[in-house]
């Protein structure tokens, strides 16, 4: 992944062409994720279709999709492959943050790439939970499973192929087979 350092701001990077793929700036670097393969997709979209709908038809917040970024609290912006913001968080900034999201999802989702290491997700569990995150999953198309985190040091339980995901709290209601 190639690495730009400069420091970026917030009109900087919504000028980026969005042909290049997907960014995060981390620690002042600018980092360009390689695309999705198709399957990371169909995951992913799958993902925001289910939970967008749960969501909207319990009026809980809003789901947002990969390319959407969010400030952490160490300066970094991320963007989960998938994402949920409570909808008493949305209410302190009127209809929608104007830019970029302050803070961290509610829900924060990873299917994981060939190119990540279990290092870059640590540091990612660290900076969401740190940043706001309550829940994580992280779905490995790998193993067909999805491990849970309800804090970055350790996973609260994997689902496999056969289990069921839910939204706790969090998503209060929402539940998906992982076969789905």
């Amino acid at each position: 992944m190639p690495t730009l350092t400069k420091t970026w701001t917030e009109t900087e990077l919504l000028a980026l062409p969005k042909e290049d793929g997907k960014y995060e700036l981390v620690d002042g670097e600018l980092t360009l994720m390689p695309p999705a393969s198709f399957n990371h997709g169909d995951v992913s979209s799958e993902l925001i279709s289910q939970l967008r709908h749960f969501v909207q038809k319990n009026k809980l917040g809003k789901v947002v999709e990969g390319q959407t970024g969010f400030w952490m609290k160490s300066g970094n912006l991320l963007s989960p492959d998938v994402s949920f913001v409570n909808q008493s968080r949305l209410a302190k900034f009127g209809e929608q943050p104007s830019v970029f999201f302050p803070g961290a999802p509610d829900l924060a989702v990873e299917v994981l790439s060939p190119s990540e290491t279990r290092a870059s997700i640590k540091r990612k569990l660290v900076e969401y939970f740190s940043s706001g995150t309550k829940l994580a999953w992280i779905v490995s198309l790998k193993t067909k499973s999805v491990s849970v985190y309800r804090n970055p040091d350790s996973v609260e339980k994997v689902c496999g192929i056969g289990g069921v995901i839910s939204g706790e709290e969090v998503v209060p209601g929402f539940t998906l087979a992982v076969k789905e």
